[in-house]
């Protein structure tokens, strides 16, 4: 069954900031073709489905 959760987009910057305090290290550089959603306590699809894909519906859907 798929999960659905809405969470904010999160700006470059803070986005690599927080993985540099993670097991990737303090100089880990996140490629700018990435982003980030999330950082809301509560807020998740399930535990153990990290990483999963973010999906951004289209206006005309």
């Amino acid at each position: 069954m798929l999960k659905k959760v809405e969470l904010p987009v999160v700006n470059h910057d803070t986005c690599q900031n927080y993985l540099r305090s993670t097991r990737l290290g303090k100089y880990y550089i996140l490629h700018t073709s990435f982003m980030c959603a999330g950082g809301e306590a509560g807020k998740d699809t399930c535990k153990g489905d990290g990483g999963s894909p973010l999906v951004c519906p289209l206006v005309n859907d």
